[in-house]
Parts: C-alpha cells; structure tokens; sequence
C-alpha cells in the first residue's frame, strides 16, 4: 500500500500560508517496477512534430488524458529526446492537432487558451526571432521553426517545452516536455573517460494531479485538475490511480518509480533536467530512503547518503564545469525549476539505491517540498573496471562568450527583481518582473520574514480575512499593491509591469544591450521562496551572493563562483553576474520559471542591439498602487530590427569602458534610518521595528539610493 502524507516537519508550522511536505515513503518492490526506458531519440535535421490529446499511462500510479508532443505516429509524455550538433540547421514543423479553444475573451495574464500551443527550445543558443515565444499555433495549424546553431554552439543537455503565456503552466504539468541534446562535434572533444561512459537520459517531471495542500500563499502549485478548470478546458481528464492516496508525484521518462540497471564500478552519465514548473528537485542516492529535513545541504556527506555510490556534477544547464565537482552540494544537488545536470554516478558494490527526492528546510522550506523514490538503482553482476571523471574538463572546448568572465570589466550595468501582492489568495495576486538601470530593493530573508509576521500579527489568522494587519510582507512581497516600505522605496529607474505581449523593434525597452559585450546583470530577490529568473537563448555566469543579512558568498546549494547557468533563483538579497548577448540581436525574453508566474505577468523582454551606440533605457515610474502595473513610458528611439538571422561575430569585439560606478552611500549616523519609508510602511500595517532594521541592512549592503533618516534604529 502506497502511503502519500502532508507531514509538516517540526520547523514548519503547518498554516494556510506555509507550505508543508509531500511525504510519499513507500518504494515500489522490484518486481512492480518498471524497467527506465530512454525516450525515443530524433536526430533527423527535419522533424515533424505534432501536439495531439493521448492518454499518460504511468504504472503504479495514474493514467490520464493530456496533451502529448508526437511523433512517427508515437504519442508520449516526455516527447522524443532531439539531438542535434554544433553548425546544424535543425527544423521543426510543428502541428497543432487539439481541438478548438474554448469561446470567450482572453485577458493577459490570466490562465487561458488550453489549446494554443508553440515550441520554446530551453538553453539553445539560437536566433530568439526563431525561438519566440510569440508564436502562437492554434488547433488545425502548422509553424515551421528554423533554429541555426552557430558552429561553435556548446555540447550539453537542454529541454524543450510549451511556451504560450496564459497555458504554459497547465500544458508543463500536462507533460508538454522533452530533451533536448547538442552533440560535440566529434567524440574526441569530449575527455576520454566520459566517452567511455553510457548517458542516460532523465526528464523528471512533476504531476500533481490532485493533492492535499491548502496553502494559498503566491508559490502554492494549483494541480492539473485546479489548472485544467482555470485555463477553461473542456476536454475530460478522466484521471484513474492505482491508489487513491496517490494523486502527486514525480516521473522519470513518464514512469513512475522505474528501476535502472548498473553494473559494480560501472560508471554513467545521468542527464537530468527538472522539468517541472512549481517545485524545486533536491537529489540524493541512499540506501534507504531518507525522509527527514537534511538541514543544510552543505553539511550533506557520505553518512547521510550512500558510501557506496560516488557522484561527480559535470555540467550544469547544458555547459560543462571547468573542473568536475564533488563534496555536499552534489550529494546533496539542488536543481531550480527548468535546471539540467549531467552527474557522473557509479557505485561500487552490489545492491539497491534509491536516487529520489530529498527535502532541505533551507532550501524549501516555504515551499511545498515532495520526497519520493525516482528510480531504483540496481547494481548486479560482474564488477567492471572503469576511469573515474578527470577533475580537469577545460579540454572541452567552449565558445568565446562562455569563457571566465567574472574579472572582466563590464560595458553596462543593470539588474532584474520580482515582486508580486497576494500573500493571502494567490488566486488574486498580481505579479511583476522589474527590469532597469537599479532594481535594488529593501530586502530581507526568512528569519527577518518572520520576525515581520510576528510583529504584524497571526498570518494563519489575520490572512484568512484580510491583509490589513498581515501584509504579506512576511512571505514574498506585499497584498496591497505597494511595496512593503510604500511605493517611494522603488527606484525610479526600475520598470515593474506585468507581461504586455512582443515589443518588436519600436518597443519601449527597460534594457537595450550591446550586442558582443560583457555586462553586469543583477537579481534581486526577498522573501522566503527563490523565483528563478530564466533568460531565453543566453547563458549567464554566477559571481557572488550578497545575502539579506549583508554576508557575501561565491558557493551554496544554488551554485559556485564561474558557473554559467540560464537560470537561476532569485535568493534573498542580490546575486551579481555577468552575461554577454552574443551572435543574435532582437528581443530577448527574461521571466520567472515558477510557470504560475509567468502566466499571470511576471516576465518581460529586453532588446540586444546591433547597432554601435543602443538607445537609452526609457526611466520607468514603479508600479501603480491598484493590482495592475502603471501605463508603460513613451518609447525610446527605435532600435534597429533584427534579422532573420544575425551572423555570429569572427571574434569578440572589442570591449567597452566599464561606466563609472556611483560610490556606495555612505550609511546615516548610527542609529538613524528614513522616517518616510517607516511611516510608509507603518501606514501599511507593518511593525516599525522590522522596517528599521531591514533598512539598516539595507544600508550595510552599500545601497545607492537617496534616503535620509531620523528616526532611532532598534537595539540588534
């Protein structure tokens, strides 16, 4: 008997605000488990693609109707796992095959449209004029994308998946997903003992197809069933279980619990993407399922996974490591909603492992974590004898635009940050990507977090009948429509809006970057849960975490100084990197991978110019104080439109002079902070106290914004 739990940890208080964890701790016995099959591969350069309605049929826990990707007559959740090559033309005739969108108006940023559908190819560097998201293939209609991949284009995993904003959340979940695999562009360039190695391709998915969560706070995960009724669907889903207790889980492939085989000493090469757009994947190998709370993931070791089993993290979303890395953060790895690893796994002695889902409270703790067997690992037969991964892996060749980038002078500077109202119905939130010159925001992390709702009130009270004494303030961001410290504490030159469609050439850009430079983006995050901020067709490289608390990090579970990554979650505080927008201009896509969000606003586009001398990013107002965002500025000169395709540059260009960066502000005399932000915030229903001293954070951390203070800051 299957037993699937809401069981709250001890550091969690179980409320309709914090969410708690799914706890499935039964393992399916051997000789129920499926064999893990590898989904059918494509490496044809032309491929005909449909989206037709089929059934998933998952073993051991659910069969429903969705929506499919097909192929060759085939319907299956993941779709086929495509491989291409560096120098490639890949193109895709993609059909919509589902039947007609239910009658009525489509609002943005609402859940609509079930059956409009288009194809976003996740970490490919290509041409975003060719992988727009703008596309839009409704029921009875064919596209044809052409995707170029420069001849230079990096080997590594990736995925692909829907991408119609108002839908993408309910067609991910449906299993609108599949693998995605550049190939090097001969075996050699790979080093010789990971050519030895077997691949093995992993699509987790997540499906919740029903569950017990009563959270209503803005990272609650609506279940296909909640998103099949909000998107308007008319089709059936029809969902059968194998036991009822069953109704949210994670797949490997589309199954449920399969078991893998390996050899004694056997090395692999796992290809894992978290194909999920809600929850966060934590990985472990044990001997034994591990349920409780890990803690810190950096305190992971071999006792508390399995010492018989070695793992080495070789790339990280599609782009090998510099060296190949092993300690508590591969134990223990943390993949972010859309995040690809390629793990190298062997274990020594004969066996059964469990690769599954584990639950870290610093992590996760806000969220709603699952805990469940993926696949069994079983280790049989004769020992084999194999080369261990070499640390070293720069023989692997890598593009100009993903060498180290952290000490070079950056041309421009600019930063993204979220926010979103609704801590007490998500249903009712609004949410908003901000994008310009300054994004910094008062931030704080989870202690400061509850010390706030501690302050203000009882969330589990005061938010179940208004967010007049509770503002949110105390999870992610606000109820009221304003900031937590009142509107003034935006700066100016930050644009939050909601997503309002393409932009095209004359649009009004919060951003314009220079095409072939390098530049220094920024993210800002607050609260308890990490959105993670995607950028459609470019790679950034991780600097360093300035946390909440003004503490400065270059490695944690989110990552390590020189990573470069697509995304990456916006922690408590800011986290600096480095990017450079080489070989195609146009408009670039930049949202939160929480799909939720990004279906109901939180993404925006910025524009990569080819031309010597960008436009100026527009000065953007913040947002208005009513759920919807303020009318955009008046646009900027027009930029020039991109091309059908731009030719990647010979070599990088030249680089320009870093601008001058302003002087940090020097912090107020000891003990002062801004009365304005206070009282703003205390109009709002938001203790003084907390105000004060996220301020004077605020302020330890450098902020360059123009405040002044009178008013005594509390005893520390």
């Amino acid at each position: 008997m299957l037993v699937l739990l809401w069981a709250c940890p001890a550091q969690l208080a179980c409320d309709a605000t914090d969410g708690c964890l799914l706890l499935n701790s039964n393992v399916v016995g051997l000789g129920a488990a499926e064999t893990l099959t590898q989904p059918q591969e494509v490496s044809a350069s032309t491929i005909a693609l449909s989206v037709e309605f089929c059934t998933a049929s998952m073993a051991n826990f659910a069969a429903f109707t969705t929506r499919c990707y097909c192929y060759g007559g085939s319907c299956t959740v993941p779709g086929p796992t495509i491989v291409t090559s560096p120098g490639a033309t890949l193109t895709i005739t993609f059909t919509n095959s589902l039947g007609a969108n239910p009658a009525g108006a489509v609002t943005a940023n609402t859940m609509h449209s079930p059956n409009t559908v288009n194809l976003h190819t996740h970490g490919l560097h290509v041409d975003p004029a060719v992988d727009s998201i703008f596309v839009e293939v409704e029921p009875g209609e064919s596209h044809t994308y052409a995707y170029q991949l420069p001849s230079d284009h990096h080997p590594g995993f990736h995925w692909y998946h829907s991408h119609h904003h108002g839908s993408s959340t309910f067609q991910v979940m449906g299993g609108l997903v599949g693998g995605l695999r550049v190939e090097p562009s001969s075996a050699s360039d790979l080093p010789t003992a990971l050519q030895a190695m077997a691949r093995v391709t992993m699509v987790v998915h997540h499906i919740a197809l029903d569950n017990s969560d009563t959270s209503t706070d803005p990272f609650t995960v609506w279940t296909y069933t909640d998103l099949h009724v909000r998107v308007g669907a008319t089709d059936s889903i029809g969902a059968s279980y194998s036991d009822s207790s069953v109704t949210d889980a994670w797949a490997v492939n589309g199954q449920y619990q399969p078991q893998h085989a390996m050899a004694p000493g056997e090395w692999q090469i796992f290809d894992v993407v978290n194909a999920a757009g809600d929850r966060i994947l934590e990985l472990e190998i044990n001997t034994a399922l591990q349920t409780v709370d890990v803690g810190d993931p950096a305190s992971v070791s071999t006792a508390t996974t399995s010492g018989e089993c070695s793992s080495y993290l070789l790339a990280v979303d599609g782009i090998y490591l510099d060296t190949a890395r092993s300690g508590p953060h591969v134990d223990h790895l943390v993949l972010v909603q859309a995040q690809r690893v390629s793990l190298a796994v062997k274990c020594d002695t004969a066996g059964t492992y469990f690769l599954q889902t584990a639950y870290s409270s610093s992590v996760t703790n806000y969220e709603a974590a699952s805990v469940q067997n993926l696949v069994t690992l079983v280790v049989s037969g004769g020992a084999v004898s194999m080369s261990a991964p070499t640390a070293d892996q720069t023989s692997i060749s890598k593009p100009w635009y993903l060498n180290d980038l952290t000490s070079t002078a950056s041309s421009a500077s600019w930063s993204i940050a979220v926010e979103q109202t609704g801590c007490c119905d998500d249903a009712a939130a609004t949410y908003w990507l901000g994008i310009g010159d300054d994004c910094s925001m008062a931030v704080f992390g989870r202690a400061e977090g509850d010390a706030l709702c501690a302050s203000g009130g009882s969330c589990a009270t005061d938010c179940a009948s208004s967010c007049a004494t509770c503002d949110g303030s105390d999870k992610y961001g606000s109820c009221s429509g304003t900031d937590w410290a009142g509107v003034s504490s935006y700066p100016p030159s930050c644009n939050y809006a909601s997503m309002d469609g393409e932009q095209g050439a004359s649009g009004s850009y919060a951003h314009v970057a220079q095409l072939g430079t390098v530049e220094t983006m920024t993210i800002w995050g607050r609260g308890k849960a990490p959105h993670p901020i995607h950028i459609h067709v470019n790679h950034f490289q991780f600097v360093e975490y300035t946390k909440d608390t003004g503490q400065v990090a270059t490695e944690g579970w989110y990552g390590k100084t020189g990573d470069f990554r697509d995304t990456f979650p916006a922690l408590a505080g800011s986290v600096e990197t480095r990017v450079v927008f080489a070989d195609f201009a146009g408009e670039v896509v930049v949202h939160c991978h929480f799909l939720k969000h990004e279906d109901l606003g939180m993404m925006d586009t910025i524009y990569v110019s080819a031309s010597a001398s960008p436009p100026s990013p527009p000065p953007s107002p913040p947002p208005s104080v009513v759920s919807s965002p303020s009318p955009p500025p008046s646009p900027p000169p027009s930029p020039p439109p991109p091309g059908a395709s731009s030719p990647s540059p010979p070599s990088p260009p030249p680089l320009l002079s870093p601008p001058p960066v302003p002087s940090p502000l020097s912090p107020p005399p000891e003990g002062e902070v801004d009365a304005g932000l206070v009282a703003a915030a205390v109009a709002g229903g938001v203790a003084a106290a907390c105000v004060a001293t996220a301020l004077a954070v605020l302020y330890a951390r450098g902020s360059t914004r123009s405040v002044k203070s009178d008013v005594p800051l509390p005893e520390a």
